[in-house]
């Protein structure tokens, strides 16, 4: 049974990871270009303008934030919520590396530990640095 499972998901994983995604991603990049009329490239200076030069709106109040302040606060929520690498169930790769049983639970918790705070460290100096 676990054979016959194993197959299958090899190929379904050969077939999914292969052409079929990548004529897919393409495609449907090529669609929306031509369905917006190539908004993203129209657009393109006015979103780096936004960005990096023009820092606050005309007629900002007292604790608002420029449009960069909020890319940054929202990337650092996004990475930082990646970073549960202590727990053998927190990513697929963790529960596959636990279940093998050549790392233990301590050891993937003192890991982890020490990456989830190497990671809060960057992405807080990232922050700092840049936003």
């Amino acid at each position: 049974m676990q054979t016959q499972l194993l197959g299958f998901l090899n190929a379904a994983n050969a077939w999914v990871w292969g052409w079929p995604l990548l004529v897919l991603l393409v495609g449907t990049g090529v669609y929306l270009t031509v369905r917006l009329r190539g908004l993203q490239l129209r657009m393109l200076r006015h979103a780096l303008y936004l960005a990096l030069i023009q820092r606050r709106e005309p007629g900002h109040q007292p604790g608002d934030i420029s449009h960069f302040q909020a890319l940054m606060t929202a990337l650092a929520a996004t990475v930082g919520c990646s970073f549960g690498f202590m727990l053998p169930v927190s990513t697929p790769p963790n529960a596959l590396v636990y279940a093998t049983g050549r790392v233990t639970m301590r050891e993937m918790i003192l890991n982890g530990a020490l990456l989830d705070l190497l990671g809060v460290w960057l992405v807080a100096a990232w922050v700092t640095a840049v936003g």
